[in-house]
């Protein structure tokens, strides 16, 4: 299956830098696993692909 569909992330949810671990805890809490996957900030108006 991996060869043939997007076996991504999921969903991602975006939230505010400060409640991202409660977030993450009431993701697991519900039976989900959560990380933090990145973040947003200022840059250059360029994107970098890695």
């Amino acid at each position: 299956m991996y060869n043939t569909y997007n076996m991504g992330l999921g969903m991602v949810v975006v939230v505010d830098a400060a409640d991202a671990y409660a977030t993450i805890e009431a993701i697991e809490k519900a039976g989900d696993k959560a990380w933090v996957v990145g973040d947003i900030a200022e840059g250059t108006k360029s994107a970098e692909l890695i």
